[in-house]
């Protein structure tokens, strides 16, 4: 589900108590300033998709094969 707003320059939303985001237009460009606290991760969606097509995706090891690398 999804929150759809339309927000005018220099007004923002509050999400939670400790995320703001403040719309800011500029020269045609949509400006988006991100207030949230240090252990809030904030990346753009398309560099979260790079990288988790880059990172190695983990092999199945049965448990099987862990006990007989441990003898």
């Amino acid at each position: 589900m999804a929150l759809v707003l339309t927000r005018s320059n220099g007004e923002g939303v509050d999400i939670g108590d400790d995320i703001r985001i403040i719309v800011r237009i500029l020269g045609g460009r949509a400006r988006l300033e991100i207030s949230a606290p240090d252990d809030v991760a904030i990346i753009r969606s398309e560099l979260r998709r790079l990288t988790n097509e880059c990172k190695p995706h983990p092999q199945k090891i049965s448990a099987k094969a862990v006990d007989s690398s441990r003898a």
